[in-house]
């Protein structure tokens, strides 16, 4: 089962990005860049697969059509 995660970026370049990674029994923070590019990779991903807005509307209409 997968977990929710947060990538956290700064506007000072002093603060380093990290990903707090949401567990069910608490929380990680992944701070190294390997694990980093890894979760924009991923967000990248859940980016191009979700529904526009305009179809996320559509979607109930359609599945309410199809009972």
């Amino acid at each position: 089962m997968g977990s929710g995660f947060v990538i956290l970026d700064y506007a000072d370049e002093l603060d380093p990005s990290l990903v707090y990674l949401e567990g069910r029994t608490g929380g990680t923070f992944l701070e190294k860049p390997e694990e980093l590019d890894d979760c924009r990779r991923v967000f990248a991903s859940l980016v191009r697969s979700a529904l526009s807005e305009t179809e996320a509307l559509k979607a109930p209409k359609k599945l309410l059509t199809e009972l």
